[in-house]
């Protein structure tokens, strides 16, 4: 068997693994700030509705406190001081129980602070992998640059975080990134006429809409078909977005990435 297809299989497999387990249910929980909840959760509807209409039934929670970081939002959660010194993940540690409780209840758990640089993004991450209960996937979630739109610097800028995060995970096998930061790149750079971001640098509707794809495409693997809420997303639009995401996916992609 050639390597080509050794890795399609691998991939599969992680991909479908929870399902199997699960046989129809998925449980997946977002830990993030506003960039998640933005125009009205739409990101969260969006890919309940991609989940229904493409027959993958899941189970979708979410902890958000708008501007923290993983860190920060998980303290509140573990109801501990949010304080360099707090492991919550360590057995032992105040909050810790919490902290299992989490890592027993969901299949997927995704990341999203504020950059992949987050000191305690990685310890967090690796503490969620390490359960003896079951195999619990994690995505970290590549925020999108502001910028609009240094081409030049936007990709130095993704580039160097890929490499950080490919350094910080390269002995696991369950931390995966949710690249969506080079597909807003990879969109501007093919579309510049699609509107990514909207108040305060938060993600328009269209974003929004990029981050369920990517989130779908990154748990079930493949990119969804229909089950987008037309008040918002006009089919023609919504189509010309998820064939972009669909190229960023293709063997190759803008920055050689497979």
């Amino acid at each position: 068997m050639n390597l080509i297809k050794k890795t399609l299989i691998l991939s599969c497999l992680w991909a479908f693994l929870p399902v199997l387990l699960l046989g129809q249910n998925t449980k997946v929980l977002i830990i993030g700030n506003s960039v998640i909840r933005w125009n009205s959760n739409l990101c969260i509807s969006t890919l309940n509705e991609l989940c229904v209409s493409n027959e993958k039934p899941i189970e979708l929670s979410t902890m958000v406190r708008d501007g923290e970081s993983v860190y920060e939002n998980l303290c509140h959660q573990m109801n501990v001081e949010s304080i360099d010194s707090v492991s919550f993940w360590q057995q032992g540690a105040a909050g810790y129980a919490k902290f299992q409780q989490i890592k027993d209840e969901y299949d997927w758990i995704i990341l999203q602070g504020r950059s992949l640089e987050d000191p305690f993004i990685f310890e967090i991450s690796t503490a969620l992998e390490n359960n003896s209960n079951k195999k619990n996937k994690i995505l970290i979630f590549q925020n999108y640059t502001t910028i609009l739109w240094n081409d030049s610097l936007t990709m130095t800028k993704m580039v160097k975080s890929r490499s950080f995060f490919e350094e910080k995970i390269k002995e696991s096998s369950m931390i995966r990134l949710l690249p969506v930061g080079e597909v807003f790149s990879f969109i501007h750079s093919q579309n510049s006429k699609v509107e990514l971001l909207g108040d305060g640098g938060h993600p328009s509707p269209y974003g929004s809409l990029i981050i369920a794809v990517v989130m779908f495409k990154e748990i079930f693997g493949y990119i969804p078909i229909g089950g987008l809420n037309d008040t918002f997303f006009s089919n023609t639009e919504s189509n010309s977005v998820i064939n972009l995401i669909k190229k960023y996916y293709e063997p190759v992609n803008f920055n050689g990435k497979n």
